[in-house]
């Protein structure tokens, strides 16, 4: 229903979602929001602006890319991992500027260490954007050195950061909804 409502406003929504299986392909959770770019643009070509940063947000893709064996050899490290955060965020903010986006993270509690790094880079640098984040986040206790806790923390602290708790969804709530959508 936000969604709807928000696309209704002219609002651009992406969506990603965290999986439980660790068989799920690194950043995967970026790679849906990716997608959700390249259907309402040319990704091609935003990659193509961007000149060798896009070349490693083709490395997260898994759709066939020319050259990505021999660029994946020699991306790694902490250096890398920031070139990958950085191009995906000037991306994302790049197509806010276009039209006014929102992203819809789904059980970000799954998510891996390297898909919340990219999520703080991209919180950090967003201020000031027409862009708005979503994540959905189950409240189970966890150790203040889980990567979640930690990301949570540093970006919650920021200004520009509003968290808002909502309690467990109910069985009649949801069946509410679902009568709302089928008539």
């Amino acid at each position: 229903a936000f969604a709807a409502e928000l696309r209704a406003q002219g609002v651009t929504v992406l969506s990603g979602r965290s999986e439980s299986d660790e068989a799920a392909p690194p950043y995967w959770l970026w790679v849906e929001v990716l997608r959700g770019v390249a259907a309402s643009s040319e990704l091609s070509d935003m990659l193509d602006e961007l000149g060798p940063e896009g070349d490693e947000v083709r490395l997260i893709l898994p759709e066939p890319n020319a050259g990505r064996a021999e660029r994946a050899a020699s991306w790694g490290g902490e250096q890398g991992r920031f070139l990958l955060f950085d191009a995906v965020t000037r991306l994302i903010l790049s197509e806010a500027e276009r039209r006014p986006l929102a992203i819809a993270l789904e059980d970000l509690h799954w998510a891996p260490p390297g898909s919340l790094r990219l999520l703080e880079h991209l919180v950090y640098e967003m201020r000031g954007r027409p862009l708005l984040i979503a994540a959905a986040v189950r409240t189970e206790p966890r150790a203040m050195e889980h990567p979640l806790s930690r990301s949570l923390g540093l970006v919650g602290g920021l200004d520009h950061v509003e968290a808002i708790s909502l309690g467990p969804l109910t069985i009649s709530i949801i069946g509410g909804w679902r009568l709302r959508t089928a008539t």
